[in-house]
């Protein structure tokens, strides 16, 4: 069983424990994690914390720490959501999200726009006296770095401006080819940025994991990228779970076939920014050819991108994720046992032990291998894990 605290967002300080009845929480690749905290309102220890009061919206980050073999692992740590409360069960529920979710109120903007004119976010064309264009004042413009170093860029401006230097432990930058232009006009979100880059062909994978300040007396955030070389964040232990033996430390295998979004024809749409209809297109015949009937799929969700090989990217990544159905299986493991938790995590790989199943046939002898993509806990001795193919 694991520990919950709360504590300032800004500082990371201020850390008050929270007893609690239960919790759970959940991770997954590329995505804020979640968390929820059940406390009992009848505790007196609980009523001393006045958490009606004490656990201020927009100013507190709430944490779930579980015990681990060699310290401890933070399944997930960030902004506190809206708590609500249960007079009947006389129960109070505390979710959170992780610190990704505090970028989704923060626009790519560099700190000049706190101090100019409103006015000027659009300004009178010099070539052209009948037309404006976007202020470069205001403008984000990225050159020269590793696409993992773009994406910490653009949390750094964030960063940068007043009340907005959260502990989040920054990595070396990395040089490269790539760059990135978003109009202050725009007022495009931080995360939403930050995932363009990831929805790129071959773009990198992204964690900001909690931890505790070297002083035991706070939490910080660490940022942690996908390299241009290798894209997804994954440790070099390969995991190996045995699903079929008695008294394993698994049970529940469930294995789901999620066919949709299968597609031979990519477009991706964009070109607001410039004010020219920007169109591209990547197929590719491999269903096709096996026999399927041709697919499209449509991504219009990159209005702003003015670049047509950049529009080019996110219609390649789309159809690399349209050739073929996913098979997605779901197992449990013991917190406690080999591999303990906390040494697996999401991108890692695993070779699953399974003999003797009625659907799924026997693996090879040195397991299937899979590829980690999600993990939800709770307070029980249980973790679920989530697994596809390697590579889909």
């Amino acid at each position: 069983m694991g520990t919950v605290f709360i504590a300032d967002l800004l500082t990371g300080r201020r850390i008050v424990p929270i007893p609690f009845v239960s919790y759970t929480w959940s991770q997954r690749r590329n995505r804020a994690d979640e968390c929820s905290v059940v406390v009992t309102v009848l505790d007196e220890d609980v009523q001393a914390l006045d958490l009606r009061n004490s656990a201020t919206l927009g100013k507190t980050a709430i944490a779930i720490v579980e015990t681990v073999e060699g310290g401890e692992w933070f399944p997930s740590a960030g902004p506190l959501g809206l708590p609500s409360y249960d007079r009947d069960k006389g129960t109070m529920t505390l979710p959170g999200k992780g610190i990704r979710r505090y970028f989704e109120d923060r626009n790519v903007l560099p700190v000049a726009a706190l101090t100019i004119d409103p006015a000027l976010f659009v300004i009178p064309d010099p070539s052209d006296a009948t037309k404006t264009i976007p202020n470069p004042a205001v403008r984000t413009t990225l050159s020269g770095w590793s696409r993992g170093t773009l994406i910490k860029k653009l949390i750094q401006q964030a960063m940068s401006w007043p009340s907005s230097s959260l502990p989040i432990v920054l990595p070396a930058d990395v040089v490269g080819t790539h760059g990135n232009t978003i109009e202050g006009i725009a007022f495009k979100s931080v995360d939403s940025a930050v995932n363009d880059i990831i929805n790129l062909e071959n773009g990198p994978d992204v964690a900001m994991t909690g931890r505790f300040q070297a002083d035991l007396r706070g939490v910080e955030w660490v940022l942690r990228t996908g390299s241009d070389e290798q894209p997804e964040i994954r440790s070099e232990s390969v995991h190996r779970w045995v699903i079929s033996a008695e008294q394993s430390s698994t049970r529940g295998l469930h294995v789901d076939w999620n066919g949709d979004g299968l597609a031979s024809v990519s477009w991706a749409t964009g070109g607001r920014s410039s004010d020219v209809a920007l169109v591209e297109r990547v197929s590719d015949s491999t269903l096709t050819n096996a026999g399927f009937p041709l697919r499209e799929t449509v991504d219009t969700s990159h209005i702003d991108v003015s670049e047509r090989p950049r529009l080019r990217d996110y219609a390649a990544a789309n159809l690399g994720q349209a050739q073929g159905a996913v098979e997605v299986w779901t197992f449990e493991v013991k917190k406690d046992e080999k591999p303990y938790l906390g040494q697996y995590n999401i991108g890692d790989r695993c070779d699953l032990i399974i003999v003797g199943d009625p659907v799924v046939p026997d693996s090879p002898p040195t397991g299937y291998r899979r590829e980690i993509v999600a993990l939800s806990g709770d307070d029980g001795d249980w973790v679920t894990v989530t697994t596809v193919d390697v590579g889909a």
